[in-house]
């Protein structure tokens, strides 16, 4: 299903011996949905895949708190978050090295919040954020990582603070350039492999000629 409804709170938490988990294909998700689903799961070793892009408050908070035995972090595609959606996702996993790459450039309320915290080995880090005002999204999104690792963020972000909640100290920063976002008014790129015709409705008619480059 593209829609989750509830799976029940901490429902695999400390399944000390659970190593393969169910598939997670839906899409839109609700409050609290996966919160703490694998919490303490110190022998998983690979995650599920997340395709979700609607997210809900809480929908995947401490998801893998404590599961000490994962290497790599799934895919988290959302662009647009919700408050605390990925609070302590991540909190104590001590054998991770890398995030995900984190593409949303607007943070909510405690959306980050303590993500990676305890994370020991941690050293890698995508966050292209261009928005930090939300109450608590940074704090103590890296506490306890690795000494040095590299952070890659947007060039347009220039007010991360140092330290546990924003980049951490002896880190690099490398700076990606990110889209700039649409002023509020709707657009649609067009591409052709030959000349045609084409008409478009949105608020009025207008006409690409045959003759017309796109």
């Amino acid at each position: 299903s593209d829609h989750v409804s509830s799976m029940g709170i901490s429902v695999f938490s400390y399944c000390t011996n659970l190593t393969i988990v169910p598939a997670l294909p839906a899409t839109e998700l609700v409050t609290d949905c996966y919160s703490s689903m694998f919490q303490g799961c110190v022998n998983l070793t690979t995650p599920p895949k997340l395709p979700a892009t609607d997210l809900a408050a809480s929908c995947y908070s401490s998801m893998f708190n404590g599961c000490k035995r994962l290497t790599y972090a799934p895919e988290l595609p959302a662009t647009e978050l919700a408050p605390s959606c990925y609070r302590g996702m991540f909190m104590n996993c001590t054998s991770l090295t890398a995030t995900p790459e984190l593409p949303a450039s607007i943070l909510y309320d405690k959306c980050y919040y303590e993500m990676f915290r305890g994370c020991a080995k941690l050293d890698t880090v995508i966050m292209l954020a261009t928005s930090i005002s939300a109450s608590y999204c940074l704090d103590s999104w890296l506490r306890g990582v690795a000494s040095t690792g590299t952070f890659t963020k947007s060039t347009k972000m220039e007010s991360l603070p140092t330290g546990i909640n924003g980049i951490p100290e002896g880190w690099i920063v490398v700076n990606r350039d990110t889209p700039d976002e649409p002023e509020g008014v709707p657009y649609i790129t067009f591409s052709a492999d030959s000349e045609q015709t084409m008409t478009v409705i949105s608020n009025g008619d207008y006409v690409l000629k045959s003759s017309l480059q796109y």
